[in-house]
């Protein structure tokens, strides 16, 4: 059990030392938060004073939630 919970705080210790390197840390982000439509996220967010993370986790979590959950106004036909 003790070398089980050292192997792990050392995966652990690695996965962090990894994620700390800009270029890994860089690619991780855009594989997980992909930037699409960058200009007008950008664009919009300039002209409506509004972070562009912000504005990019809206883009998220509605793109995440499926047609069962959106209210019946918001579905197409």
């Amino acid at each position: 059990m003790k070398k089980f919970l050292k192997t792990l705080v050392l995966l652990f210790l690695l996965c962090v030392v990894l994620l700390a390197l800009p270029p890994v840390r860089r690619q991780v982000e855009q594989r997980l938060y992909p930037r699409k439509y960058n200009d007008l996220v950008e664009q919009y967010a300039a002209e409506y004073d509004l972070d562009p993370l912000l504005v990019y986790s809206f883009i998220r979590t509605e793109s995440a939630l499926t047609r069962a959950q959106l209210p019946v106004s918001m579905r197409a036909a």
